[in-house]
């Protein structure tokens, strides 16, 4: 990949994983919702309430946050590193953000195959959204230049 749009990419149907730590290192992944740039180096990533706990525990207790996103029909992915800054509910209008983003991710998720009984049962609301810095992009898109750092393309 080398360079990367961030903002570019997330247009697409993508999974979101997020991975989190306990205090004796111990890792935690979690599937996000959606997530979306605020600004340079800053981005909200949303947990579904149902299986958010751990994370959230985690994050609590040190902040350091890891957030994969891959587009399944092609496994290109990147992950972005940094620490979380906040948790709140998510707002209506990021609520509309998070439904958009789960339709593309769903309609990805058609075109590999999944059936429309498993996609009607996805759950992604209700979800917290955690506000985040990053400062380290890799590249996770399988092959040799797997988790080499990136550049990021304004």
């Amino acid at each position: 990949m080398g360079q990367v749009d961030i903002a570019e990419f997330l247009k697409r149907g993508l999974c979101v994983l997020v991975g989190t730590r306990d205090a004796s290192l111990m890792p935690h992944c979690v599937t996000g919702s959606a997530v979306v740039l605020a600004g340079p180096g800053r981005g909200v990533v949303f947990l579904p309430s149902f299986e958010s706990a751990p994370a959230l525990a985690n994050l609590l207790a040190n902040g350091g946050i890891a957030v994969l996103v891959e587009e399944p029909t092609t496994h290109r992915g990147i992950q972005l590193k940094g620490e979380a800054a906040a948790m709140r509910e998510a707002t209506l209008e990021e609520l509309r953000v998070v439904a958009e983003f789960v339709a593309r991710t769903k309609a990805e998720l058609s075109a590999i195959g999944f059936a429309p009984t498993v996609l009607e049962r996805m759950n992604f609301t209700p979800c917290t959204a955690v506000e985040f810095t990053f400062d380290r992009v890799f590249e996770q898109t399988p092959g040799p230049g797997a988790g080499r750092p990136v550049e990021v393309r304004a």
